[in-house]
């Protein structure tokens, strides 16, 4: 649909009060589009609205459960918010639909870290690098890091890639960020 495109060609663009006028037009024109509720997630995310960007997110879920884009959206504006039980919840059931995403486990592990769950971090963590089995040595010796040290970092920074055709994996933060329960 046309203008959904614009919308999120806008959104693209960064252009956010076109996207605003677009996406509040789709909305009115495809109330049940999750496409739509998603773009209007992203939009008022990135504009700090970030209490309704939260319930753009549910509701494009709601509409499209199989969309992971959608989950892991949510999932991280709960992480960011400090909503880590909520963003397990949301985790856990995108890991049921998506098992071989390394992502996922990476999140799950870091949220497990904040609530001091540190089995359930070291699994996670551990699954994340069994996914991701062709991850460089320096993100392998990041992850046997990550395993061993107790106190939540403040903001992982991961991301998830393809390189040559190979699913990678990147983790960064500051050592400062860590102390040590040795």
């Amino acid at each position: 649909f046309a203008l959904v495109q614009a919308a999120a060609l806008a959104v693209k663009r960064s252009d956010w009060a076109e996207a605003r006028k677009r996406l509040a037009r789709a909305a009115q024109v495809l109330p049940k589009s999750a496409e739509v509720a998603f773009l209007q997630g992203v939009t008022l995310e990135r504009t700090g609205a970030s209490d309704q960007a939260l319930g753009w997110y549910r509701k494009a879920l709601q509409l499209d459960p199989a969309a992971p884009s959608y989950a892991l959206a949510l999932a991280s504006l709960l992480i960011e918010r400090g909503g880590y039980d909520a963003a397990t919840t949301v985790l856990k059931d995108l890991a049921e639909r998506c098992p071989a995403d390394p992502d996922v486990q990476l999140r799950l592990g870091f949220c497990a870290m904040k609530r001091r769950a540190w089995n359930a971090a070291v699994e996670a963590f551990r699954a994340a690098a069994k996914l991701a089995p062709t991850q460089t040595p320096e993100n392998q010796a990041q992850m046997k890091q990550v395993r061993k040290w107790a106190k939540p970092f403040g903001g992982m920074r991961g991301r998830v890639f393809l390189e040559n055709g190979v699913p990678r994996q990147s983790c960064a933060w500051e050592i400062a960020d860590l102390v040590s329960f040795d």
